[in-house]
């Protein structure tokens, strides 16, 4: 009995393991490519409307982001430099945990024939395809082709260096980039909230020492949702997004931020 016992100990713990973390999309080794275009130039492909990328394109980027705190979420952002990059994109991917198969800092190739061009609220997106009220909307890699397109290149991964600005200094190139903004706070206001609402996108507001303001946006089922926002003044780091004009941040963990001084407005 003891050897049964034994057994159906080990069954049970095998069986209670979640599979969250082992969907990796299928791949021997790393491969190293040469990118043939870069992100002007696929960007420049788009007309009007979501168009499937027909010639065998490459570019090639460093993965800025991460989902391991979740804030992240079905989406890989990356840039063409790992220091002072000039431009960023982003591609839709189905697969969970993808901080654990594209980490930040990696050197990705994307493989783009096959793939989906799009644009929403003036910013381009690459991934697959779903129809929407007789238009065709950039959506969701499948992980069953992932690996067929988002290829890890055999460098180590490296030190994002994230590009020192201002908020009244952004500009549109920097969108899907890694950035720290320098002499940042909450806004008065909202001191004391946590980082999110529960299981809801939530936005707070952080502003500089005139008044400029930018959206720090957070996701309700990050592992940080219930953390105060910090009180001081300082510097944040985090992914720049954007909606049109409208400029929004979203930090990887905890870690990328800095408010340890002396507010603005001389709130400890």
């Amino acid at each position: 009995m003891k050897w049964l016992s034994i057994v159906l100990c080990f069954s049970l713990m095998f069986g209670c393991v979640k599979d969250r973390n082992f969907e990796a999309p299928e791949s021997d080794s790393c491969v190293d490519l040469v990118a043939n275009t870069t992100y002007l130039e696929v960007k420049n492909l788009f007309q009007e409307s979501t168009i499937q990328i027909q010639d065998d394109l490459i570019i090639e980027g460093f993965v800025n982001s991460s989902d391991e705190m979740g804030n992240f979420f079905s989406v890989l952002h990356f840039q063409d430099r790992a220091e002072n990059p000039t431009e960023g994109f982003q591609i839709e991917i189905d697969l969970r945990d993808s901080h654990l198969f594209y980490p930040s800092g990696s050197k990705i190739f994307i493989k783009l024939k096959g793939l989906y061009l799009g644009k929403s609220k003036d910013v381009f997106k690459l991934g697959a395809t779903f129809p929407s009220f007789g238009n065709l909307f950039i959506g969701r890699l499948p992980k069953t082709v992932i690996a067929d397109h988002i290829i890890v290149a055999c460098d180590n991964p490296v030190s994002i260096m994230p590009q020192k600005t201002t908020i009244t200094a952004l500009e549109k190139r920097l969108t899907n980039t890694l950035i720290s903004l320098e002499d940042v706070e909450i806004i008065e206001k909202e001191l004391g909230l946590l980082f999110a609402e529960v299981r809801e996108e939530t936005e707070r507001t952080l502003v500089d020492c005139d008044g400029n303001e930018i959206v720090l946006l957070n996701s309700g089922f990050s592992d940080f949702q219930v953390t105060p926002l910090p009180s001081g003044n300082g510097t944040i780091t985090g992914v720049l997004l954007r909606e049109r004009e409208n400029f929004q941040l979203v930090i990887r963990d905890l870690q990328d931020i800095l408010l340890l001084e002396t507010r603005c407005s001389g709130i400890d």
